[in-house]
């Protein structure tokens, strides 16, 4: 029995999201600022999946690594508004560093995917070949995510045709993103710029040789009845306004169907547990399915480091010790979800979907 979905995330690793708690009559990470006299607070959450580095259960390597597919292929015209020519239209050649490229197209885009994540990651690598030293500059912007989500692109940078006519490594730096599983290069090169037109073929855009990206590559393929992995959630409060935190975990299990992932809806509910990995040193508490974070997490009003407005969220993950064979092969994939809201005129008390008993936090910060 099965049920054929998409499956952006690996084994135990969590594609971390965001979403709001509470009515409008609170702010939450939903809530937009009114364009009025007054400026409204705003309450937002940004959060992220880090590997916990003493976790024995994980295999780690640190390196340059390919992407293993590509997604997404929307190549635009080249500059007469005819399709590129074939021999420069196959998006896979980006996968390895072969001699090989494809050419975006003017406005073309592709996405690219990698089979675990890439955790801490440094820098992604775009190298652009241009064989023709009278074209003028090509230009694509490069974007990073962690789920492949539309809100959750991050650009780093644009890439160009340098020092024509060899070969162009653009070495563009991710900055506070903790996990990269996709790579997006959108060609932004300006069409005005040829005139009169080089000889040769008609220009089209970026050329795209290879993608890579710098960092740790985690998986984790031998999780065995009995092993208990830990993970760590940092989330940032980017709003102006404190506010309090709860997350959701929750898992599927999934099978091989050929080549792809598919939910697996004989696994049993029970087999796996997600608790606090430190239930004595902590701030954390589960309550009804949640991880409550029992302190207030101030916001960039009242503090400007960003270090004093993130919290980190420690769990492990394990799997019974009494697990059959029918789950050898399996994945089980978790998802997290992160709610917040403000911490100011008792809030999480009275606002719908939240309605914690009184004094249910152990301080009231504003």
């Amino acid at each position: 029995m099965k049920k054929r979905i998409i499956v952006s995330v690996f084994t135990i690793v969590v594609a971390a999201a965001v979403i709001a708690g509470g009515t409008m009559a609170w702010f939450t990470d939903k809530t937009e600022p009114t364009e009025t006299v007054f400026t409204a607070g705003t309450v937002t959450i940004e959060a992220g999946r880090k590997i916990d580095i003493n976790d024995s259960n994980s295999y780690e390597k640190y390196g340059t690594f390919f992407p293993d597919k590509v997604i997404f292929w929307k190549q635009g015209k080249d500059i007469n508004g005819t399709p590129v020519l074939s021999g420069r239209s196959e998006p896979d050649v980006v996968l390895d560093d072969s001699d090989e490229f494809c050419s975006l197209g003017f406005d073309g885009e592709l996405i690219v995917k990698f089979e675990h994540g890439i955790y801490e990651p440094e820098i992604v690598i775009v190298t652009e070949v241009t064989t023709d030293s009278s074209y003028p500059p090509e230009s694509a912007d490069v974007y990073v995510s962690a789920t492949g989500e539309e809100d959750d692109w991050k650009r780093v940078g644009t890439a160009n045709n340098g020092s024509k006519p060899e070969y162009t490594i653009n070495e563009l730096n991710i900055l506070g993103v903790p996990y990269v599983k996709y790579v997006m290069i959108k060609d932004v090169t300006e069409k005005e710029q040829y005139n009169p037109r080089p000889s040769g073929n008609p220009p089209d855009g970026f050329d795209v040789k290879s993608i890579q990206v710098k960092g740790y590559y985690t998986e984790e393929d031998n999780w065995n009845p009995g092993d208990c992995n830990t993970r760590i959630f940092t989330i940032e409060n980017t709003g102006t306004k404190g506010i309090y935190l709860r997350g959701k975990l929750t898992g599927n299990w999934y099978q091989l169907d050929g080549e792809e992932w598919v939910e697996w809806l004989d696994g049993g509910e029970n087999i796996v547990t997600i608790s606090l990995a430190d239930k004595d040193d902590t701030d954390w508490e589960e309550e009804d399915g949640y991880f409550y974070y029992m302190k207030s997490i101030p916001g960039t009003y009242s503090e400007q480091d960003p270090e004093n407005r993130t919290v980190e969220l420690k769990v492990k993950v394990c799997l019974a010790k009494e697990t059959g064979n029918d789950y050898q092969g399996k994945r089980y994939i978790v998802n997290a979800t992160f709610e917040a809201i403000q911490s100011s005129n008792n809030a999480p008390y009275l606002a719908e979907g939240w309605e914690l008993e009184e004094d249910f936090y152990k301080t009231n910060d504003e």
